[in-house]
């Protein structure tokens, strides 16, 4: 029997709970739980304390101004993590300029459930006249804090679960979807969505929709209309919780997590889920949601760039600094931790009179590498190096002296071994042959190049007889991959 760890409200507590689990939180904004922590959080601490509700809300609220939702449902990792995004309609209690952040990482706040119910409404009113802190509902503030919020909790859950152990119950509101008992039609007209008023429905199903796309993998249970459609449009907690056809609905869904294995779930959760019912707005997968995130994404998306470009200059700026001071050995080790291979070529070119820099070339150097990137190389002395497709090359630079510069023909592998202060090199740049190494750099006859598609290039410290770094980049499709040991990181197209 599986076992399940589980952030979501009392619907999604509710299907779950009845099972073997190790921890569950509810009552908590996403938005809080991944902020900073307010600098008053001690005092609310022992003011929660004192109070006499159930040890459930006391441990989700202080898990919350402590920041250690994440924490404490992943202390005895479960079979599942079971998630939903519903909470996120709770209201946070934040500093007054709230609403002037776009970035979840300058964000303090807590969620304001627990600061209104469970602390005394004397402490309440004093806290709030002493410190600049307001009560923030959904509607008051800026979406993009929100997406914000769910590409660093998707990011922390991540570290803990695979996207196959992870489900998201993605359930919806009896009184925002049905009334007398038959479903309110659902229309969208993109020609007006940017006028569309922002609301709590909105946000839930925009969170959910990234939610998923950030956890490929996760396991989806949707809510069919046949089961929705039932509910009276009724006021109170929790109508799909309680009502008799959406607690059989959820029972059926939590059993079938609670008893396959992990290849049973995999190999059929298609078929074992959407036997249940008729997803929900299926026919309508451009609906408004995914339309308002796809505007939002590029919003991020323009603020990532912003901020990776910041740190690439800190960078520049940090190695520069180690080269005035005659220090190229911290440039070497800032390279271990270079993604970004326009960057890396750069820092090259500061310590290349200290190291012995070797290139050869896997199957080809990339179509789609910049002009930038490749100026660089030539920079650093592989001047014979070129774009043309299928064309192998070795390189070798020794303290910025030029030892090897050979070009191959088009599909001709190149082989060069080099003796120098008594030490040996060999590259190997070879074309595309089934069970070939299609690049190879030794030193001494050990083995170092990353052996793949694209450019790989070792760094080599000829004082200290040790390597300093391994690397390869790949751009010969438009998603590049910078690698390094066993990991793979992508990104889009280089740009100038």
């Amino acid at each position: 029997m599986n076992n399940f760890a589980i952030f979501g409200d009392c619907v999604t507590q509710g299907m779950f709970k009845k099972f073997s689990h190790t921890r569950a939180i509810g009552l908590t904004s996403i938005l809080s739980v991944v902020s900073q922590p307010l600098p008053e959080a001690e005092i609310i601490q022992e003011e929660i304390l004192k109070s006499d509700l159930s040890n459930y809300r006391k441990r989700a609220f202080l898990c919350d101004i402590n920041k250690e939702t994440i924490n404490y449902l992943m202390e005895e990792k479960a079979d599942y993590l079971v998630l939903d995004v519903t909470d996120c309609r709770n209201a946070v209690l934040g500093a007054y300029d709230l609403n002037k952040k776009d970035d979840i990482n300058d964000v303090r706040c807590i969620t304001a459930n627990g600061f209104w119910n469970l602390l005394s409404s004397q402490f309440r009113n004093e806290f709030l006249n002493h410190y600049s802190y307001k009560v923030w509902y959904p509607t008051e503030l800026k979406e993009e804090l929100y997406f914000s919020a769910v590409y660093k909790f998707a990011e922390l859950v991540k570290k803990y679960y695979e996207s196959d152990r992870i489900i998201i119950n993605r359930h919806f509101f009896a009184d925002d979807l049905v009334e007398n008992g038959q479903l309110i039609p659902f229309t969208v007209n993109s020609d007006r969505v940017l006028n569309l008023t922002f609301n709590t429905k909105n946000l839930v199903d925009s969170l959910f929709y990234l939610l998923k796309e950030q956890l490929p993998g996760c396991h989806v249970i949707e809510w069919p209309r046949n089961v929705l459609g039932v509910i009276p449009h009724v006021f109170g907690w929790s109508p799909l919780h309680y009502h008799p056809v959406c607690a059989a609905f959820g029972d059926e869904c939590a059993e079938y997590f609670a008893s396959v294995s992990k290849k049973e779930i995999s190999d059929s959760i298609d078929a074992g889920l959407n036997a249940i019912g008729e997803a929900i707005f299926m026919e309508n997968k451009r609906n408004l949601y995914t339309i308002k995130l796809d505007l939002l994404r590029g919003k991020l998306a323009q603020k990532e760039e912003l901020k990776r470009i910041e740190q690439k200059q800190d960078v520049r700026n940090a190695c520069q600094i180690s080269i005035l001071q005659n220090d190229w050995r911290k440039v070497g080790e800032e390279l271990k931790y270079i993604k970004d291979i326009e960057l890396y070529l750069e820092c090259l070119n500061l310590i290349k009179t200290n190291v012995v820099i070797i290139m050869g070339v896997g199957q080809t150097v990339g179509e789609y590498i910049s002009d930038k990137s490749f100026s660089l190389i030539r920079k650093l002395g592989f001047e014979s190096i070129q774009r043309e497709q299928g064309v192998m090359y070795a390189g070798l630079i020794y303290k910025d002296e030029k030892i090897e510069d050979t070009r191959g023909l088009k599909s001709k592998n190149v082989d060069r071994t080099l003796e120098n202060n008594n030490t040996t090199f060999r590259i190997e740049s070879n074309s595309f042959r089934p069970g070939k190494k299609v690049c190879s750099i030794k030193i001494n006859g050990e083995e170092f190049a990353v052996n793949r598609r694209g450019i790989n290039i070792v760094v080599f410290d000829p004082e200290e007889n040790i390597v300093i770094d391994s690397i390869g980049f790949d751009s010969q499709q438009m998603v590049y991959r910078f690698i390094r040991g066993d990991k793979v990181y992508k990104g889009s197209i280089e740009t100038e």
